[in-house]
């Protein structure tokens, strides 16, 4: 039986004893969850087991599982943010809904701890007591996104990769900051391994730290803005707001990404691929002659340049541009290096801006030429021979870079320790009753690039260019080996297509310019 185990090396309750038909299991990936909780995905549901596990782990401990529940708290609360509590919730003030929703989850979380199991109704009382939690939880949550969606001119950090999730279409304005999502990182947190991910604990730990510290300072932000003013706009609260938003992609893609390497369940079947690879193709192509890095010319005369760089810009457009890191590693014909280095230039993509992407995309269709023999990008030399410059050799290791946490994890494991101090604290101190509240429309709301903003623009730009470099590599290697093998032949064949249709796309987008 499959078992995964926490830090101190306690076997868990395992995502097989929990599912029926283990072999099924095993085979096609985890079983529908039930109804109730309504997963959009197939990832998904695996959040919703990790939650179900735990639950039932800590079944007979109470008190450490309301520990597992890691959150920011104060030490005291200032007397200017208590006069809050009068204000009744408002999702015109959403800063209302964040105050109270704390409260009372500080209030659950203190019950649960206080909570015997050989008292009356114990299970029963336990259940309510965590599913209390969680919905109080989200309802933070909630609060938080009804703030940010207020300054929507200010979100860089795109959620279309959710679109490419194979297993089903998940909504980008729904369970924009999900509750099983943030679980999964107090999981991690508290020292527990996910469900079939324990060969990615350590790094997705360093990235729930990473979470944690910048939620953590968003709501010590938070409660200053209490005390001089609930009312909106919130503007004074956007770079706080956009550093939580961007951990929290972070977390929360990788975290899809490492469940996606281990099941590679795919929405397009294997008979499918090469159709979908033309069809990405025809756009990049599209694509490439609007940025100017082809012309109309050498598209009509089938240009040898185009032959050889256009799969490779495929590659940099499928994943960055239309945001799917999913597509290539179900290539059937890769190895299992070949996903392992896909999966890392998928994480680098996270670290590079708009004008590095633009530089690695000339890389891949001119080279990297030498500063003494630099070539024009519109060289006729070098269109019509269909030749590339020559390249640097660079001087590294063939893998990836491994992108570094942003945020120190010391720090971090003191925040986790210092708010659990606090919350034991507000055992022994008197607390005011907080009354708990719903709402009940909350569930029917809806719901960029990501770069260090600790660095100097000179020392990004230098580690722009490193990692440029490292994924230039990769991926002229990845696509080479491809175009060599017998799979090229297939490339072969639906190179004529990708021509006919982009050209033909290309024209009709003219003539709409010429009209207007």
């Amino acid at each position: 039986m499959y078992s995964h185990r926490n830090f101190n090396g306690n076997t868990l309750i395992t995502l097989d004893s929990v599912s029926s038909n283990n072999n099924e299991n095993k085979i096609n990936g985890p079983l529908r969850a039930t109804k109730r909780h309504k997963p959009v995905n197939y990832i998904q549901e695996l959040f919703i087991r990790n939650f179900e596990i735990q639950c039932r782990t800590h079944l007979s401990y109470p008190e450490v599982f309301s520990k597992l529940f890691i959150f920011p708290s104060l030490t005291t609360i200032p007397n200017e943010v208590k006069k809050v509590h009068a204000q009744t919730t408002n999702k015109k003030i959403p800063l209302s809904i964040f105050y109270h929703s704390d409260r009372y989850l500080k209030k659950c979380l203190l019950k649960l701890r206080k909570l015997q199991p050989n008292q009356q109704n114990y299970e029963k009382l336990y259940t309510k007591l965590t599913k209390k939690i969680f919905k109080t939880q989200k309802s933070i949550f909630y609060a938080i996104c009804l703030i940010y969606r207020q300054m929507r001119e200010y979100n860089t950090h795109s959620r279309n990769y959710r679109l490419w999730i194979p297993g089903g279409e998940r909504c980008l304005h729904k369970n924009y900051y999900s509750g099983y999502v943030f679980f999964a990182a107090q999981t991690l947190l508290y020292g527990f391994a996910l469900p079939r991910l324990e060969d990615y604990t350590i790094e997705l730990q360093n990235r729930a730290l990473d979470l944690y510290s910048s939620l953590n300072t968003l709501y010590q932000v938070l409660y200053q803005r209490m005390t001089f003013n609930l009312e909106p706009p919130y503007t004074d609260l956007v770079p706080y707001l956009c550093d939580f938003d961007k951990f929290w992609l972070l977390f929360e893609k990788r975290l899809y990404t490492c469940y996606h390497n281990i099941f590679h369940i795919n929405k397009i079947k294997n008979s499918q691929i090469v159709k979908v690879f033309q069809s990405f193709m025809t756009k990049t192509l599209v694509y490439a002659v609007k940025k100017n890095y082809f012309t109309m010319d050498m598209a009509y005369e089938y240009d040898p340049l185009i032959m050889i760089s256009l799969p490779r810009l495929t590659f940099v457009y499928v994943i960055y541009h239309l945001c799917n890191p999913f597509f290539f590693s179900n290539f059937p014909w890769f190895s299992k290096e070949r996903y392992a280095s896909i999966d890392k230039i998928n994480q680098t993509f996270n670290l590079l801006n708009k004008k590095s992407v633009e530089k690695l995309e000339y890389y891949l269709i001119y080279g990297i030429s030498t500063p003494t023999h630099l070539k024009r990008k519109g060289s006729s030399s070098s269109r019509k021979s269909g030749k590339r410059s020559s390249f640097f050799n660079i001087h590294s290791s063939s893998s990836m870079l491994s992108p570094d946490t942003l945020i120190n994890s010391h720090e971090s494991k003191l925040l986790i320790n210092q708010n659990e101090t606090m919350l034991e604290n507000e055992i022994k101190s008197p607390k005011t009753d907080v009354e708990e509240w719903s709402d009940e429309e909350e569930e029917d709301d809806d719901e960029g690039n990501i770069s260090s903003s600790s660095l100097s623009s000179s020392e990004n730009e230098i580690i722009g260019d490193i990692l440029v470099k490292k994924v230039f590599k990769s991926v002229c290697s990845i696509v080479d080996e491809f175009q060599s093998n017998e799979v090229a032949k297939l490339l072969n064949t639906i190179m004529k297509g990708v021509f006919i249709k982009g050209i033909a796309k290309l024209e009709a987008l003219k003539e709409l310019e010429e009209e207007k």
